[in-house]
């Protein structure tokens, strides 16, 4: 217990070290109120471009999902590139513990907090618009969006980790941001991407998130849970090349004698 203790104190910390809220109205700021006028807009934007809002449903439940979790690519995107402005990178890389639990340790409450974003995304995209579905659907869609969740945080860490090659993260996470909104399908099908760009919506996170949504909202709900699970593979794939890249980066720190890895 004393472990389990010691690892979410020091989970909690690091993720209020890179937290760019600390009272509640910052949080309200920028974890709702910007969330929900985005989603506002994307959704009546949507809502006149396909002319009904039932055939907008998808793309809006999909836009409540994408704005909320952009949240926890953000918040894991810039840990590392933090740490090294602060002036602790060097502990991070020194440490004997595993840096599996290293970095599951530093995400572990940015996932936690994207969580509670996507769902009061999703209920209020359901307040707003009156979508008004069975209720195996609604957990079928709070499922969806956990993995979802899951995926795109293991794909902050591997941008993240390319942060440590560089002095401007803002800029990387606003690349990889856009590009995830661009191939995820949340405002347009996938197959009206020119030909081979197909191919790279499958490799990025969030992709068969907005399929199984579009699956369980018209009613086939483990037809689209079979694509969530794709969505963990993708996620698994990211965590997997985040990891032995951060180990590379290690041992050329130890070899250069850089250990903060300028």
């Amino acid at each position: 217990m004393r472990r389990i203790a010691a690892f979410l104190r020091n989970s909690w910390l690091a993720f209020k070290g890179v937290s760019l809220w600390l009272n509640p109205q910052a949080y309200l700021t920028e974890k709702i109120v910007n969330p929900m006028f985005r989603l506002l807009f994307y959704a009546f934007l949507l809502a006149y471009g396909y002319k009904t809002m039932e055939n907008a449903t998808v793309y809006i439940f999909a836009n409540a999902m994408l704005l909320s979790t952009i949240s926890a690519f953000n918040g894991v995107g810039i840990i590392y590139f933090s740490e090294r402005h602060q002036g602790t990178l060097i502990y991070t890389i020194m440490t004997p513990k595993s840096k599996f639990v290293v970095i599951f340790q530093k995400v572990l409450f940015h996932i936690l907090d994207a969580l509670i974003t996507v769902t009061i995304g999703m209920l209020l995209a359901v307040v707003i618009f009156n979508f008004k579905f069975a209720g195996n659907i609604y957990a079928a869609l709070l499922l969806i969006s956990i993995l979802g969740t899951v995926s795109v945080s293991a794909f902050g860490i591997f941008v993240s980790s390319f942060g440590l090659l560089t002095r401007d993260i803002n800029m990387l996470l606003s690349i990889a941001e856009s590009v995830v909104f661009l191939f995820s399908g949340a405002n347009f099908p996938i197959k009206r991407l020119p030909f081979g760009l197909g191919f790279v919506s499958q490799i990025l996170p969030l992709s068969h998130t907005v399929l199984a949504i579009r699956s369980v909202v018209r009613g086939n709900i483990w037809s689209g849970l079979k694509l969530s699970y794709m969505e963990i593979v993708v996620g698994l794939v990211y965590f997997v090349l985040s990891f032995f890249f951060i180990r590379f980066l290690e041992h050329q720190a130890r070899v250069q004698g850089n250990s903060d890895l300028y």
